[in-house]
């Protein structure tokens, strides 16, 4: 059952564009674009 209902999920889509930071410089030597940092990458500092 588990498995006919995960074949009709559908696969989430996440908008990967940071368009709004466009023209921005960066604040880091990182080379890799921001959609390309894993999340808890770009999360370290914040909350506990």
């Amino acid at each position: 059952m588990r498995a006919a209902i995960n074949g009709h999920e559908p696969t989430p889509v996440r908008d990967r564009d940071f368009g709004i930071a466009a023209g921005f410089p960066r604040v880091d030597a990182d080379p890799r674009p921001i959609s390309r940092i894993p999340d808890d990458q770009l999360l370290v500092g914040f909350g506990s």
